[in-house]
């Protein structure tokens, strides 16, 4: 597929603005407890859900921000990160099965998990529209 300059430069533009309207006022926060360097699980939702552009311009549109709490077994993590996931693990009672996703309302704290079953981003949009309408 071969894009414009001139379509690509609107898109870049229209992502900037996505991206800081996300920033500055986000109504939701999706969190990832994942294993990035050993759960296969966790590999198979960034690449089939998180890092695809369509489920950035998704939850740009919803103001949602992602937090990666990660616990992984080769890769060494300073104290403060090791102490930050550990205080988020408890205060969202994290269970230890990766890939756990939290769906988490910024103005009342509530949340919900949205359980990855290896679905595809479309797939796992429509389980995320389903918990925030509920």
């Amino acid at each position: 597929m071969i894009i414009s300059r001139g379509k690509f430069i609107l898109f870049l533009v229209l992502f900037i603005g996505l991206y800081s309207t996300a920033q500055e006022k986000a109504a939701y926060r999706l969190i990832v407890f994942e294993g990035s360097d050993w759960c296969s699980n966790c590999l198979r939702l960034e690449r089939n859900v998180l890092s695809q552009s369509s489920f950035d311009v998704y939850r740009l549109s919803k103001s949602m921000q992602i937090e990666r709490i990660d616990f992984p077994q080769r890769n060494e993590q300073d104290k403060a990160t090791k102490e930050y996931n550990a205080k988020m693990a408890d205060q969202y009672n994290f269970q230890g099965t990766f890939p756990t996703v939290l769906l988490v309302d910024t103005e009342d704290g509530a949340y919900q998990q949205i359980p990855y079953r290896k679905q595809n981003v479309d797939q796992f949009i429509g389980l995320i529209e389903n918990a925030m309408s509920q």
